[in-house]
């Protein structure tokens, strides 16, 4: 049976392993906070509090003892460090001998890049977080060559969709742009498929083939939830359309779930 151990066990690392203990994987998590280790191992996780850092990355040799190492840990608003942060951790890995990496990286690397974007697009960040997120996906390349780079869209699922805060405001600009959301379910699917087919040392988009505009998927969406309708500014039409293709290609997998994003 693999070992996988996934860093930071949060809204996409805790279902994450759940479907890889379902699959026969023993799978080790990570959370920052104490008070979280009882619902990872009630999960069937092994559970660990580790806090990554120079110098704050605590009980981590036994965690990094792994098949597979999964980083699911992704910059928090307003954080510098996050490079430092991870990189804090390579001494380690290649000490346990960890050579599989799964990243979750996302389309943000891309920034306002205009039309089709595919893995082959040059990446154009435009925020810190995003250009810390790029730094990442290159030192992890650079130190392990067998890192799989997986670029989400943005994230819908249970408990999180972003017409929550959309709904009720006014003037949104460029409503005409494109959206390139994806659901939680396909991140895992992809994700499990990148693990069972051993397509290592490769870099995906995960946004599925649905690109309606934001005025028309968000208002739709509105009207689902019997939110308050948001309103848009004209624009955007010939904005960024992520193709996440090539990990159907490449695997076969079909995104699952667009009906419900």
């Amino acid at each position: 049976m693999a070992e996988t151990s996934i860093l930071g066990c949060g809204w996409l690392g805790l279902p994450l392993a759940k479907q890889l203990i379902k699959n026969g994987h023993i799978v080790k998590g990570s959370t920052t906070r104490e008070s979280r280790l009882a619902l990872l191992k009630e999960a069937g996780i092994d559970a660990y509090q580790l806090i990554a850092g120079p110098d704050a990355f605590v009980n981590h040799q036994r965690f990094l003892q792994c098949d597979i190492l999964i980083l699911t840990l992704p910059p928090k608003r307003g954080e510098s460090g996050y490079l430092e942060k991870i990189v804090s951790l390579f001494p380690d890995c290649k000490e346990a001998g960890v050579q599989r990496i799964l990243f979750t990286s996302s389309i943000s690397v891309y920034g306002n890049e205009k039309g089709l974007v595919t893995e082959d697009t040059r990446v154009h960040p435009d925020t810190p977080s995003a250009a810390e997120i790029v730094a990442v996906e290159n030192a992890l390349r650079a130190s392990f060559p067998l890192t799989t780079v997986l670029r989400l869209g943005g994230l819908t699922g249970p408990d999180r969709h972003p017409i929550t805060s959309l709904a009720g405001r006014m003037d949104i600009p460029d409503g005409d742009a494109p959206i390139n959301l994806v659901h939680l379910d396909d991140c895992i699917g992809i994700i499990k498929t990148v693990i069972d087919q051993n397509r290592w040392g490769e870099t995906f988009n995960v946004v599925p083939p649905y690109h309606p505009s934001k005025r028309a998927y968000y208002t739709q969406k509105a009207l689902e939830r019997n939110l308050s309708q948001p309103t848009f500014l004209t624009g955007g039409e010939d904005g960024r359309i992520v193709d996440g293709s090539a990990i159907t290609r490449a695997t076969g997998y079909t995104y699952s779930v667009v009906e419900n994003l």
